[in-house]
């Protein structure tokens, strides 16, 4: 075994050679690179929360939680995942793929590894998790610098669903009738707020039933949310989108309706 003394671009190497491996591997599976980690990750235990891989796996991967979000939403819907809105688990169908490509990829890297002297892997273990936390510890200093003070400031002050659909609400002539209905049939669960409005969960999304308007044929209403309501509106209108009702206060908050230039209505709410 030559002798080199180790350096970024001997790591570079290694990473590249490791993931043009593993990607090989994945062919024929519907995994890829990213999918891959995102799974290591669930496999790590039964209560894995989203947002406990959202943080792992943008950290090691060194993408946005947009990025990884993206993720495990193609993982869903693939079928290899499912998640309860908090804990994030395999399906039958995920737990065999990943059991099968686990112990592929295991025969592969105890044969690479395998005649490597237990001594040698352990420095080169030390080393390289010294090296991986001086990079991470560089990266956080650079994100306090003041040319991303600001945008890391706007980033930490952004919340998880800002500006993400975050329930639906449907018009209904009767809210008793309609909760008998959908907690019948699918087992949603219900809090009322006041005779006019019930909010509804089906251990997912949060929507809610109201008696002001009659059922629409266009379905219910889709809901946003933001931050900032205000400078939302603003691009809404910039954007071609016209105002339906403008921001108005309702129980929980403020909201206003728009028209897309398609024609559809959406709603986007605020708690502020």
């Amino acid at each position: 075994m030559s002798t080199s003394t180790l350096s970024p671009r001997i790591l570079g190497q290694a990473e590249n050679a490791h993931r043009a491996l593993l990607e090989r591997l994945l062919i024929g599976t519907p995994v890829t690179y990213e999918r891959w980690g995102a799974l290591t990750l669930v496999a790590a235990g039964d209560h894995v929360t989203e947002r406990d891989i959202i943080e792992r796996l943008g950290s090691a991967l060194k993408i946005d939680r947009d990025a990884v979000r993206a993720i495990l939403t193609d993982l869903t819907t693939l079928g290899l995942l499912t998640t309860d809105s908090i804990h994030v688990r395999f399906s039958d169908a995920g737990r065999t793929l990943y059991n099968h490509l686990r112990q592929t990829l295991d025969a592969a890297v105890a044969e690479l590894y395998g005649d490597i002297p237990v001594d040698d892997l352990e420095v080169a273990g030390r080393v390289l998790t010294e090296i991986t936390a001086r990079v991470n510890a560089k990266l956080t200093a650079l994100k306090q610098t003041p040319a991303n003070a600001e945008s890391t400031r706007h980033e930490k002050q952004r919340s998880d669903n800002d500006c993400r659909i975050d329930y639906v609400e449907m018009k209904v002539i009767d809210i008793a009738r309609a909760k008998a209905f959908y907690g019948t049939t699918f087992g949603w669960t219900f809090t009322d707020y006041g005779p006019n409005y019930c909010e509804f969960q089906d251990g997912r999304l949060t929507g809610g039933f109201t008696t002001q308007g009659a059922p629409q044929l266009g379905g219910p209403l889709v809901v946003l949310y933001a931050d900032d309501l205000a400078a939302v509106l603003r691009r809404v209108e910039v954007a071609g989108g016209r105002i339906a009702q403008p921001i108005f206060d309702f129980p929980g908050g403020q909201r206003f309706h728009f028209v897309d230039p398609e024609g559809y209505e959406l709603a986007v709410w605020s708690k502020r």
